[in-house]
């Protein structure tokens, strides 16, 4: 992973034992090696420490800590659409961490429950990228988007950075755009989160003096 982990990974216990076992996990087969601290009452290993779980097919699906059977502290974990690397509280991801997606996607900043939580980084494969508070994997306070890989078309023009407050997923307020030709802007938004379309004062005058031509050829 592309992040400083140095302040976030702890030493290996050497005082806890190490084994490799083999235990049914469901329907399947799966294989443990690395530092317990006791077995169950069936004879399997209660992970506690560092150690390697391996899915049937042989594969690793986490490399990490261990603690009381659960992914706790600094580790790696394969899913069906990408791997996360960082930190794990009772088998979630939470506090620090990068979890990179099949698709190209990757975000690296605060966890909690498993969610994105706190501040954090989304980069899209374009280039593109969110920066800010989430909150319960919205966004959710102060963010910066860029949009330097695919400008963002509004009726302000093509934006490629964007300044403004989320609230429970949604922009809100005033915030403040960069267009594609480098002009500074001040957006508001619409109650759906969208920008709001600025009304064309030459547009106002025109109907205005229309109006006014009508009303004196009528009276």
């Amino acid at each position: 992973m592309s992040f400083d982990d140095s302040d976030i990974k702890s030493e290996k216990d050497p005082s806890l034992p190490e084994g490799t076992f083999t235990y049914r996990s469901g329907i399947s087969t799966r294989k443990y090696i690395g530092q317990f601290k006791s077995k169950d009452y069936i004879g399997d290993p209660i992970k506690h420490g560092h150690g390697k779980l391996y899915d049937p097919s042989g594969e690793v699906v986490y490399d990490g800590e261990f603690k009381d059977d659960l992914e706790h502290g600094v580790g790696e974990e394969v899913y069906d659409d990408g791997v996360y690397y960082g930190q794990f509280h009772k088998g979630k991801r939470h506090g620090y961490g990068q979890y990179n997606w099949a698709t190209g996607d990757k975000y690296e900043g605060n966890w909690e429950e498993g969610n994105f939580s706190g501040e954090g980084e989304y980069i899209y494969l374009n280039g593109n990228t969110d920066k800010g508070k989430w909150l319960n994997h919205e966004r959710d306070g102060h963010f910066v988007e860029t949009f330097n890989g695919e400008p963002l078309d509004t009726h302000a023009g093509a934006l490629v950075r964007l300044e403004c407050n989320w609230e429970y997923g949604v922009r809100t307020g005033r915030g403040s755009a960069v267009t594609k030709r480098g002009r500074r802007i001040e957006v508001t938004f619409t109650e759906e989160g969208y920008i709001r379309k600025k009304i064309s004062w030459g547009w106002i005058i025109g109907i205005i003096v229309v109006i006014f031509i009508l009303y004196s050829l009528l009276f």
